[in-house]
């Protein structure tokens, strides 16, 4: 038994290490327009014009984030829509597939709420980029 799992976890190890190594796999980033919420940190978000950002919450436990248009003196339209499971913009609560349209204000903020594991998008809408100021805890 103790040679099963020696040899298992040395397998493993030389899998991780040969993916390391490989140029290809190493070097395996999100997309720009795939994003992890952080939580406790003050993040700013670039929300380009007419170009979907995919959120994802990968912790076991929901997560909240406040977020505020930063740079603008106009509001914009933003798009939420949840790709997977379940989640709650400015305390409209959405399930799979569903989505909402925002009217957001410089320095105004918005509320998003994902389940555990969700998956948002969010679109601006308008013909300028927009940068969002984000900040994620747990609920």
């Amino acid at each position: 038994m103790k040679k099963s799992l020696s040899a298992a976890l040395g397998a493993a190890a030389i899998a991780l290490g040969a993916s390391l190594s490989n140029p290809a796999l190493a070097s395996m980033e999100l997309p720009i327009d795939q994003h992890t919420f952080q939580l406790g940190s003050i993040i700013n978000y670039d929300l380009p014009s007419h170009t979907p950002q995919v959120f994802s919450n990968i912790f076991q436990w929901a997560v909240s984030a406040n977020c505020s248009i930063i740079e603008t003196d106009e509001a914009h339209d933003i798009t939420f829509k949840v790709l997977r499971k379940k989640a709650t913009v400015n305390d409209v609560q959405l399930s799979r597939g569903e989505s909402v349209t925002a009217t957001v204000h410089p320095d105004e903020e918005f509320h998003l709420s994902v389940n555990a594991g969700a998956t948002v998008e969010l679109t601006n809408e308008s013909n300028e980029p927009v940068t969002t100021r984000c900040v994620a805890v747990t609920l």
